[in-house]
Order: C-alpha cells, then sequence, then structure tokens
C-alpha cells in the first residue's frame, strides 16, 4: 500500500495492478481459489519486492544504514 504514492518502474507498476485485478476477478466471478494457485509465484516475487520496498524505506526514514 506504501507504494502507491512514489515513482515506479512503469512495467513493475503494471505487473501488480494487473494481479490486483485479475485476483479481484477471481475472487468475484469464479468464487474459487484453486484459481488463484496459478499466480502464486507472482505474487511472491511481487510481496518480496513490496517488502524490500518498506524496509528499504523504514531504514531511510530512521537514519539506519543500508
Amino acid at each position: 500500500f506504501l507504494g502507491i504514492f512514489k515513482k515506479h518502474k512503469t512495467e513493475w507498476f503494471i505487473v501488480g495492478l494487473s494481479m490486483v485485478g485479475l485476483t479481484g476477478f477471481l475472487l468475484l466471478w469464479e468464487a474459487n481459489s484453486r484459481y488463484l494457485y496459478n499466480f502464486a509465484p507472482v505474487m511472491l516475487v511481487l510481496a518480496t519486492m513490496g517488502l524490500v520496498d518498506f524496509i528499504k524505506s523504514y531504514r531511510r526514514k530512521n537514519g539506519l544504514s543500508e
């Protein structure tokens, strides 16, 4: 959520936004979680990237070294 307000690489932002849209579509339309397993690797990569960005911004905010 914190990444909405900062500059992004367009490619990764589009991938993340499309995954959010796809997940919402599958949850509402298909109503079956088995289809989400196909996208689990991409979601894990995006979650890891978000966690790394969060840690970097936390360290920058508190003046800690990277």
